[in-house]
């Protein structure tokens, strides 16, 4: 089990690492190209697109990748976002490459080419969305229920507003039109689009400040020896310490990674 863990933490460290180097590599590339320094052809480009592909799939992918570790969340949920990505990303690669064939050849684009970026981004946004909404469910449960609530109402209708805008985005002639416009460019729609990123913000704050300051109380309690409810000697026994952590989990105080995370550490010193 710990060489498995040391393994998945290599896997995660590997990941965040080219996710860095690659948005390195992009910056410089276009620092230099902007001023004349390295030329900006068009295979630089190609091969930047494919760089930020890459590292953009890392990005979404460490988080459930870190998640195949704890116990308390589902696995076969982690690895179904995990197939996702990497299906998001072949698709994605395959778009750029082929516009990056139509600019260079001039030529006009095709239609199944634009569908199959419409598709791309459909997918990607339902990913996204689907993504947060999981999270948030697996990681506070039946903590945080109101906020959680606002956090996933306020996803659902930007994933409906951004799904609704690319079915019906159309290039007609070379211009971009959207039939239907005068429904989703309403002022009470976008109203609606304003308030729910203001709520996706302020509800993520909130839960965030909120499990920042549990943890900081959770620390403190064990830095001062809390955790013991009865204690026979000065210093609280192994087992006096793991029955006050599992009555913190039971009570909602912590979340069951936490749970694990610090049981796993004071089984260590054992």
């Amino acid at each position: 089990m710990k060489t498995q863990k040391r393994e998945q933490s290599k896997t995660i460290r590997t990941m965040s690492l080219s996710a860095i180097i690659g948005v390195f590599v992009i910056v410089a590339v276009l620092v230099f190209g902007i001023f004349g320094i390295f030329p900006l052809n068009a295979v630089v480009v190609e091969i930047l697109g494919f760089i930020g592909i890459l590292c953009i799939a890392c990005i979404m992918a460490i988080p459930w990748v870190d998640r195949l570790e704890q116990k308390d969340f589902n696995k076969m949920v982690c690895y179904v976002f995990i197939t996702i990505i990497s299906v998001c990303m072949v698709l994605w690669l395959v778009c750029w490459v082929l516009t990056m064939h139509v600019l260079i050849s001039k030529s006009t684009y095709s239609a199944a080419l634009y569908n199959l970026v419409r598709i791309s981004l459909i997918i990607t946004i339902q990913l996204m969305v689907a993504s947060t909404i999981a999270y948030v469910m697996l990681k506070y449960k039946k903590t945080m229920i109101p906020f959680q609530a606002i956090t996933y109402l306020s996803n659902l209708y930007i994933d409906f507003y951004a799904t609704y805008l690319i079915c019906c985005l159309n290039i007609v002639g070379g211009k971009v039109k959207f039939p239907g416009s005068e429904v989703i460019f309403s002022k009470f729609m976008i109203a609606l689009l304003v308030i729910a990123f203001l709520y996706v913000l302020i509800s993520n704050s909130v839960i965030k400040s909120h499990e920042k300051r549990r943890t900081q109380r959770i620390s403190e309690d064990f830095a001062n020896g809390e955790l013991a409810e009865t204690q026979t000697e000065d210093t609280p026994s192994l087992e006096d310490k793991l029955k006050r952590l599992k009555n913190m989990k039971e009570e909602g105080l912590i979340t069951e990674e936490e749970y694990e995370q610090k049981k796993a550490e004071m089984m260590k010193d054992f």
